[in-house]
């Protein structure tokens, strides 16, 4: 186990190198025991191939002596213990083997080819295999997930058969369809929303891999088994036994029309205090660049402080106002409105926020 800053709130734990399923197994089992030991200051866990990241922030780290950095590896030593302590009593018992390899197993049905598999002649042509062995080959291999990110949810699995591995495209796509199924060198993966990519399409799923709106907004977990399952013309998908969960975490509620971005200036945002716990799910934690002013600016206009709002740069946007509202802004100064100060608006009103 090797430990190294990774800038200067983040420690990364080095378990093994590349692709190895024992590596695997045991970072699943460190990032699942420090997600339940809850040590202080620590606010993210992230496997991923051999490796844990553990994000902290330093002022709340507490206990024994030393920098923030060399506490918090102390603590992580000390819960590795605790996890090579259960590993050896499950080994007295005969149960390491099944346990290091258990994990859950997900099936996702694909339809491969034509319109959902662009690239799939690509592969066949590269492999020397006709497209029908490239889909037997491909949905008959048992994936482990290495690792999710990129984009949320996206997962990155191992277990390719090595005959299958082609190279990423010469020109990435700069839409690729939610659901794509692709091989990226000796990987393949799926991509849970739409985005680019350069991977070869070989087919699509309609399984959500990515849902805001669920409790758990990631279908796969990193150390997660995955099973592809061929779609024929005449199936359903419920056929290949896709497993689901519909559980919502939270509601989507009606609300008024608020504004209209006439311009949108320079790089202007919608941020909020951001999403600590989420980057093992692919999510960044965000938020606003100027916390202060955005907390500030909420409690002016009686928000949450933790609300989301638009973050300005340089030059602002012009916005129209669609029903009367109470808007604050806080931190630099922009022409058009005063800032630090809650200003009333009306229906039809706009606002041309100018330089900072």
């Amino acid at each position: 186990m090797i430990f190294a800053p990774l800038g200067d709130s983040a420690v990364a734990v080095t378990l093994g190198e590349g692709i190895d399923v024992v590596a695997l197994s045991a970072v699943s089992a460190l990032a699942a025991a420090l997600g339940k030991a809850k040590l202080a200051g620590v606010y993210d866990v992230v496997p991923a191939y051999g490796s844990v990241a553990v994000f902290y922030d330093p002022a709340h780290v507490t206990g024994g002596s030393g920098t923030p950095y060399e506490k918090l590896c102390a603590a992580i030593e000390r819960v590795a213990k605790g996890v090579a302590r259960g590993g050896a009593a499950e080994a007295e018992a005969g149960t390491l083997a099944e346990t290091r390899e258990k994990g859950r197993v997900m099936e996702i049905a694909v339809r491969y080819g034509g319109e959902d598999g662009p690239d799939l002649e690509v592969v066949a042509k590269h492999t020397g295999l006709t497209e029908a062995e490239v889909v037997a080959r491909h949905s008959a291999a048992e994936y482990r997930v290495q690792a999710i990110g990129f984009a949320p949810g996206f997962p990155y699995l191992s277990g390719l058969p090595a005959e299958l591995a082609t190279p990423r495209r010469v020109s990435p796509r700069a839409k690729v369809p939610a659901g794509a199924v692709g091989i990226g060198g000796a990987q393949t993966g799926v991509y849970p929303l739409e985005s680019p990519g350069g991977w070869q399409l070989i087919g699509r799923t309609g399984v959500k891999l990515f849902d805001a709106k669920r409790a758990e907004p990631a279908m796969l977990r990193v150390g997660d088994h995955v099973k592809f399952c061929a779609l024929e013309a005449e199936m359903n998908e419920e056929k290949c036994h896709v497993l689901r969960d519909t559980r919502l975490g939270s509601e989507v509620l009606g609300v008024a029309a608020g504004l209209r971005v006439v311009r949108a200036g320079m790089f202007t945002t919608v941020q909020d205090l951001g999403r600590l716990g989420q980057r093992a799910a692919g999510v960044p934690s965000g938020g606003a660049m100027d916390v202060i002013a955005a907390r500030v600016a909420n409690l002016l206009v009686g928000n949450a402080e933790d609300a989301a709002g638009l973050e300005l740069t340089l030059l602002g946007p012009e916005i129209e106002f669609l029903s009367d509202a109470l808007i604050a802004v806080g931190g630099a100064e922009f022409s058009g409105v005063e800032a630090w100060r809650p200003v009333q608006v009306v229906a039809g009103q706009r606002i041309k926020f100018g330089a900072a």
